[in-house]
């Protein structure tokens, strides 16, 4: 029986605000546990809404179907600069918007853009049990 030991290498940047270290060639985010991996998808979320499909928005904000295909055609358009204008749709209900889109995504979909997956520090490294890391790279 061989033990492998995976080095952990702190990088100089942060993803989500969450530091970044590299284990075997891949960069990960870590947070340290669930507050700071909450803080990190709300933060990620809330810089993404432009990114949302029109579905999901038009279903949240509880409006006709011509109105959500009139969103995904602004997006189509606007791209990132459609962000502003969702924001203003979406209005004082961006913590519920937020939560509804963790809950049906997981946080890994939002801090996560290799896999979208959410793994236990101890399963990429041992110097990282007890943390949350998401796979950037």
């Amino acid at each position: 029986m061989s033990i492998e030991l995976l080095f952990v290498e702190p990088q100089d940047w942060t993803h989500a605000g969450l530091p970044v270290v590299k284990v075997d060639g891949s960069d990960y985010a870590v947070a340290e546990d669930d507050d700071a991996a909450n803080l990190a998808a709300i933060d990620s979320v809330r810089d993404s809404f432009w990114a949302f499909r029109s579905e999901f928005i038009g279903s949240f904000l509880g409006i006709s179907d011509a109105a959500t295909k009139a969103i995904a055609e602004m997006q189509g358009k606007l791209c990132e600069e459609s962000q502003e204008i969702i924001e203003l749709l979406i209005g004082d209900r961006h913590y519920e918007f937020i939560d509804q889109a963790i809950a049906a995504d997981g946080r890994g979909h939002f801090l996560s853009p290799y896999d979208g997956e959410e793994r236990d520090g101890e399963d990429v490294s041992p110097a990282l049990e007890g943390k949350l890391v998401y796979r950037i790279s």
